[in-house]
């Protein structure tokens, strides 16, 4: 499940706390979140947690079970993760996440990663009191992963998530991740694929 970080420019304002919903393990805002969606009544010997619900059950080796953070969170600090999929050759994740006002991204999710929202926008620096960004990455905490592909808004602005190319029918795509951008301007139609 993706869920973006609420609104609001930054991911600061009403409802954002000090750090940000994306920088926050205690809200589902930002997450990727990892759950068994099937009622606990129907896997009654499963290891894994009932939700607080009661309504799904939570992977017990979802990394914050049994610590601080909410239990479903799988990965966190994702602005807007809009669309994903999962490479069938080797079962990775991988998110398109829409950037605010300079950089989109695309994402091979790991399990408790840290992408870095609202610290960084892509990988760049994000000052969260004016929405700037700047390449001097200092002071940022260790470990927040980068993108393994980025672009400005001179390429698109709104990331669309796709799929690694696993066909036969075009060979030139295979094992190529194949995604697109909503367009150049949100006024004109000019959408883009990559």
């Amino acid at each position: 499940i993706s869920l973006g970080d609420g609104g609001a420019a930054n991911d600061t304002g009403d409802g954002h706390g000090q750090t940000g919903n994306g920088q926050n393990t205690n809200t589902v805002h930002g997450s990727i979140l990892r759950i068994d969606p099937r009622n606990p009544a129907t896997t009654p010997l499963s290891p894994d947690p009932v939700s607080a619900n009661g309504a799904y059950r939570i992977p017990a080796d979802n990394t914050f079970v049994g610590s601080p953070g909410l239990d479903e969170i799988y990965a966190y600090g994702f602005r807007n993760p809009y669309r994903f999929g999962f490479d069938s050759l080797n079962g990775e994740l991988i998110v398109a996440d829409v950037g605010q006002d300079h950089v989109e991204e695309i994402d091979i999710v790991q399990k408790g990663g840290n992408y870095g929202w609202n610290l960084k926008e892509g990988a760049f620096k994000l000052d969260p009191a004016t929405g700037n960004v700047s390449a001097d990455l200092t002071g940022l905490p260790p470990g927040l992963l980068d993108p393994v592909a980025q672009y400005d808004h001179d390429d698109g602005l709104s990331v669309i998530g796709g799929y690694v190319y696993r066909g036969t029918a075009i060979p030139e795509l295979w094992n190529k991740y194949v995604f697109a951008d909503f367009s150049l301007g949100f006024f004109t139609p000019a959408g883009r694929i990559f």
